[in-house]
């Protein structure tokens, strides 16, 4: 075939920008780095949020960090 399939090349290059800017956005970016984060010991039950924002915390610095029971 002699002609491409879209007759207007000369519009590609002005549409490549916002459809970069597009997929920069939807790909997901980390927003803090593993040193950042913080947890308490774990324990068997539910605790409230008024006891837990108390509790003392530590950095978690393994991952996958151990979170309930499996599929808790």
């Amino acid at each position: 075939m002699i002609f491409p399939d879209n007759p207007f090349l000369q519009l590609v290059p002005s549409r490549i920008a916002p459809a970069m800017d597009r997929l920069a956005r939807a790909i997901w970016q980390p927003v803090v780095t593993l040193e950042d984060i913080e947890g308490t010991e774990p324990k068997p039950q539910h605790s409230p949020w008024s006891e837990a924002a108390s509790l003392p915390r530590t950095a978690v610095t393994r991952f996958p960090h151990i979170r309930g029971k499996l599929w808790d």
